[in-house]
């Protein structure tokens, strides 16, 4: 577990430092309810693109017959999927609990002005 835990640290502080990060400009920028919605999608789709390309290198690692390679990508595959999965419950919970923030807002039209 310890092996599992000295792999991954760089990757899981760089993914929880682009998380404050997201937060903290959107609640600066917006209210804090819309911060945390933001920051839901954001870690939704961060975590969803760096597990695929964790499973790219795995695989190119299986392909290449590189051991080492193949086990750390396992490791931040591991990560990344458990990460979604919260990032997925949590999104979930939240929408539970802001029911208002499952509808998107409707396309508006601009209306010509009348020229004379």
């Amino acid at each position: 577990m310890a092996i599992f835990t000295v792999r991954v640290m760089p990757l899981l502080v760089c993914v929880l430092v682009s998380y404050l990060v997201v937060y903290v400009l959107y609640a600066l920028l917006h209210s804090s309810i819309h911060a945390k919605y933001m920051l839901r999608r954001y870690a939704i789709g961060l975590n969803t693109i760096l597990s695929l390309a964790c499973a790219l290198v795995a695989l190119y690692a299986l392909a290449d017959h590189n051991r080492v390679v193949l086990e750390i990508a396992l490791s931040c595959l591991g990560l990344m999927a458990v990460l979604l999965c919260l990032a997925c419950a949590a999104y979930a919970r939240f929408l539970s609990r802001h029911p208002s923030y499952k509808k998107r807002a409707a396309r508006t039209k601009l209306i010509p002005r009348n020229k004379k």
